[in-house]
């Protein structure tokens, strides 16, 4: 397959990106595996993770808050000590 035929799976993201712009998402891009680049949109009470691959492939995962996930005070702190004891490496 020559150059002029194989699909340009960059032009994809780029294609995306300049959509997202045109419509003024707010986004941020993050790499955090060697074949992948990750567009990271947020919008109200949600943000979306859409993977490019370097093969081509497309994901999209969605992350919608329900309302009920917001907390203050001493909730807020609770929730703050349990991140750090359940997540930190």
């Amino acid at each position: 397959m020559s150059s002029a035929e194989q699909p340009n799976y960059l032009q994809r993201l780029f294609d995306f990106l300049d959509e997202l712009e045109r419509h003024k998402f707010y986004f941020s891009l993050e790499r955090d595996r060697s074949d992948t680049i990750m567009v990271r949109v947020d919008v109200p009470v949600e943000f979306w993770e859409v993977e490019f691959y370097a093969n081509g492939e497309i994901e999209v995962e969605i992350f919608r808050s329900t309302g009920g996930g917001v907390l203050g005070g001493s909730e807020a702190q609770t929730a703050l000590k349990r991140l750090i004891k359940d997540f930190a490496v």
